[in-house]
């Protein structure tokens, strides 16, 4: 077995760096890191070999190479096509092998090997799936299923103005997904008004089981948030509400704006 074969890997770590990424890139990445590790090293600059490799066709393959590049996930180096993380994985592993080498395998057969590794893919030819060139297939994440809502949970943390209460903010997320999709989430985060203190701003639970993307979705010309008003009319007439829009108007910690409660 390839010695290499082996490599650390942290879920964590990709998810978060993969997170922006759409499902095709995500897919051509760890094709490409896997490759890169195959190898031993950077691989040719070649999107018809790396498409027949991923399962794509070669155009497919160019064009997202070129928004991975442009993303700074891919780097280029003379005409071949590197990793960061790859490099300093690859680098770490070289120097233990050296350090540690005795009797059968030696530095000498290591680097011959290497070299038989950039014969093949400098020849354009498609890599052998074998066990010591294993090529990861594409990830398919998508809303809803266990990887896709992490996935984009962390693409939400990491845009959430006020990082506290981790674990509830997940929950509420994968509550949140049975009412709106994610890009149309993001849409309402990215519109939303915080206050200048962070500590006026609501918990990111609190936020998404408040459907608080929706304060600034649709609004009068003074400024009042429709929403919020239909759910306040609601409450004074018949005493509804939902559980999901946070604590009633009643209360001082109700998360409706409070000119509207006032207003009602």
């Amino acid at each position: 077995m390839d010695r290499l074969f082996r490599i650390d890997f942290y879920p964590s770590e990709w998810l978060v760096q993969t997170g922006k990424m759409t499902v095709e890139q995500r897919g051509i990445f760890i094709q490409i890191v896997a490759m890169i590790y195959a190898n031993r090293g950077p691989i040719e600059n070649d999107p018809a070999w790396i498409g027949r490799a991923a399962g794509c066709s070669s155009r497919l393959a160019r064009a997202l190479i070129a928004q991975l590049l442009a993303a700074g996930s891919l780097q280029i180096k003379g005409s071949k096509i590197t990793q960061k993380r790859c490099e300093r994985e690859l680098n770490m592993k070289r120097t233990h092998l050296e350090s540690s080498a005795k009797g059968g395998r030696n530095k000498a057969e290591y680097e011959r090997e290497s070299n038989n590794n950039n014969t093949l893919a400098s020849s354009g030819d498609a890599i052998s799936l074998s066990s010591s060139t294993a090529i990861a297939t594409p990830i398919a994440t998508k809303e809803g299923d266990g990887l896709g809502n992490l996935v984009f949970f962390e693409e939400f943390w990491l845009a959430y103005p006020k990082k506290t209460q981790k674990g509830f903010a997940r929950k509420a997320y994968d509550r949140a997904m049975a009412r709106i999709s994610h890009i149309d989430l993001m849409t309402g985060l990215r519109q939303h008004k915080f206050p200048p203190e962070m500590r006026f701003a609501p918990k990111p639970a609190d936020w998404l089981d408040g459907d608080c993307w929706l304060d600034q979705a649709v609004s009068n010309q003074d400024g009042h948030i429709e929403p919020w008003k239909m759910r306040i009319q609601g409450w004074r007439e018949r005493k509804f509400w939902l559980s999901r829009w946070g604590d009633t108007p009643d209360s001082p910690h109700c998360l409706c704006p409070r000119e509207i409660i006032e207003a009602a």
